[in-house]
């Protein structure tokens, strides 16, 4: 590997993590309302809680950058002519910017926004089937980190039978079991609230038909 090449790929990485970085949900209620998002609602620096705290407008549009960092981290790289897997870990750098930004003291968000962004642009027909799928579980449960975690197991399947790329496929298994890993107690309790939200469902279902 050349010198250059290695500035290059050091170039994309780093702006990769500073660009992940930059925390728009904690400006956006800082400018709003004022307070530290990680101090309240439930300390996650992301577009829910900004919803949560402000409207939907201003967790729109926080989702929309959030989306954007990513995407311009893999497109930034893809000007800079990196090979594949270079590419890649741009993108993983971007999500721990958002994860564990620097600006913030490492205290960031859970980085889906930052994850559909970059696979919008890594494979788009595939990002958009999982926003349809993601659209449809949301519309059923009605909250929406459940519904992110159950549509995206579907990501790695379908870049499996849709894309055929080894190294795609990898990323998305590592970006899962990242995803998993750092947000573990918060899936653990969605998944106990879920239950309790269908059980409810089915002991009001059986009491209309006993009725």
């Amino acid at each position: 590997m050349l010198i250059p090449e290695v500035y290059t790929i050091s170039l994309a990485i780093i702006l990769g993590y500073l660009i992940g970085s930059i925390p728009t949900a904690y400006i956006a209620v800082r400018i709003i309302k004022r307070k530290d998002i990680r101090e309240i609602d439930v300390g996650n620096v992301g577009a829910a809680a900004v919803i949560r705290q402000t409207g939907k407008i201003p967790g729109l549009i926080v989702a929309f950058i959030d989306i954007a960092k990513g995407s311009a981290v893999i497109l930034i790289a893809n000007a800079l002519g990196l090979a594949e897997i270079w590419i890649l870990c741009s993108g993983f750098a971007a999500l721990l910017g958002h994860c564990y930004p620097v600006y913030i003291g490492f205290r960031g968000g859970q980085g889906a926004s930052t994850v559909i962004g970059i696979f919008l642009v890594l494979t788009p027909y595939i990002t958009l089937i999982i926003l349809g799928l993601l659209l449809i579980a949301l519309a059923i449960i009605r909250r929406i980190f459940p519904s992110i975690c159950i549509i995206s197991i579907s990501l790695p399947l379908l870049i499996y039978f849709m894309n055929g790329s080894l190294l795609l496929l990898i990323f998305s298994i590592l970006i899962m079991v990242f995803m998993i890993s750092r947000n573990y107690k918060g899936i653990v309790k969605e998944i106990r609230m879920l239950h309790n939200y269908i059980k409810t469902k089915l002991k009001k279902s059986s009491a209309n038909t006993n009725s």
